[in-house]
């Protein structure tokens, strides 16, 4: 009996010793994993950048684009309004080529430009 409970104590120890062992591994295994962990999200990080760099210029370009496209209405208003207004002075430049080409009437040719006005005393 007494070499069975040496046996039994000398299986406890060796297991005690064991079970120390694969623990002391166990924590050694998830350090390791841990810095493995790490090492990949710094390198992913690294692979990333450029991209996301590139992302953050295409959306600065995209917000300077929306601001200019924000302008294009007021622009082309702005344009409009020229335009009407060449054809206005064209069309008053034609006019004055127009008359001027005319003759004189007979009946105002010898009136001052006083005379020539019309004029109504009631307004």
């Amino acid at each position: 009996m007494r070499s069975e409970l040496d046996d039994l104590n000398g299986v406890i120890v060796r297991t005690d010793a064991d079970l120390g062992a694969a623990l002391a591994r166990q924590a050694e295994m998830q350090s390791h994993q841990g810095e493995l962990a790490q090492r990949l999200n710094e390198e992913r990080a690294a692979q990333l950048a450029p991209f996301v760099a590139a992302l953050e210029q295409l959306s600065a370009e995209i917000a300077r684009l929306e601001h200019k496209l924000t302008a294009f209405p007021a622009i082309q208003s702005i344009l409009e309004r020229r335009d009407e207004a060449d054809h206005a002075l064209v069309t008053a430049q034609t006019a004055a080529d127009e008359l001027q080409s005319l003759p004189p009437s007979a009946e105002v040719a010898g009136m001052s430009p006083v005379d020539r006005a019309p004029y109504s005393p009631s307004g």
